[in-house]
Order: structure tokens, then C-alpha cells, then sequence
């Protein structure tokens, strides 16, 4: 059987399924941070909430690229999935790419609100509202871009 190294299959994959593969992994991701996160990681991810609306605040888009990226891979290291987040890290390049078009369709506040959300979600380990919040959200997403 031949392996598929992932990050070479997303590269070129079209926009259309790149959203499907994120709609994949982060509703999966998000359900499992919130049955599982640490109060460690809870903290942590709040953190790179502020950085993200400080971010904002200043309109410093490519400091809340970073923060947010940090935002998405903290959550996916709180699924405590290690396959899960090594796909997850494998995607950062196209989940990068995603982000960029994003921020271009909203203003950044509205990215710290929709994370504020989730976070809330993940915090009271609700994991029905964090898959709720982050389906909304891609729902929006594959909208916005078109597909």
C-alpha cells in the first residue's frame, strides 16, 4: 500500500475541499477539548484570546494571524488526540491560508468574538455548543469564500 504524506495531498488540493478537511478535523477537535482540556490549557488558550483582541485592537492582522494559528493548534492539543493533532499540524499551512482569506471577509473583532465563544464552550466542557460554535462558524466560512 502506498502512503500519502498529507501536506503534500493539501497543497494543491482546491478550496473546496481544503474547507471540507477543516470542517473535518475542528468539529472533531473542538468536541474533544471540551470533554478533555486541562485548566492548564484552558488558561493558555485564554491567553492567545487576548493576544488575538489586542491584536485587533490595533489592527496588526499578520500578530493576530499568529495568535490565532496558536489559538487553533492549543485547542487541538487539548483534544489530547496525538494523531489528531499531527494531522492538525500537517494542515497549518493551508489552515493559514484559510485564515488569511478570512480576515479579509470580517473584521478581526468578529474573529475574537466567534473564539470567545468557542472558548466559553470548551471552558464549560460543553462539548454540544463547541461543535455548534465552530460549525456555525465554517458554515459561514465556505459562504463567504464562495463554496
Amino acid at each position: 500500500m502506498e502512503t500519502v504524506n498529507i501536506t503534500t495531498c493539501v497543497s494543491n488540493a482546491p478550496l473546496r475541499e481544503l474547507l471540507e478537511i477543516r470542517r473535518g478535523l475542528e468539529l472533531e477537535i473542538v468536541r474533544l477539548a471540551a470533554l478533555r482540556r486541562t485548566d492548564e490549557e484552558l488558561t493558555g488558550l485564554e491567553g492567545l484570546l487576548a493576544q488575538q483582541r489586542q491584536a485587533a485592537d490595533e489592527d496588526e492582522s499578520w500578530r493576530f494571524l499568529e495568535a490565532d494559528i496558536a489559538f487553533h493548534l492549543g485547542v487541538a492539543a487539548a483534544a489530547h488526540n496525538a494523531t489528531l493533532l499531527s494531522l492538525y499540524e500537517d494542515f497549518e499551512a493551508p489552515l493559514r491560508s484559510l485564515v488569511v482569506a478570512n480576515m479579509e471577509k470580517y473584521p478581526l473583532a468578529t474573529h475574537c468574538d466567534i473564539h470567545q465563544q468557542l472558548w466559553e464552550a470548551i471552558r464549560d466542557r460543553d462539548e454540544a455548543r463547541a461543535v455548534c460554535v465552530a460549525e456555525q462558524f465554517l458554515t459561514t466560512l465556505e459562504e463567504q469564500l464562495g463554496n
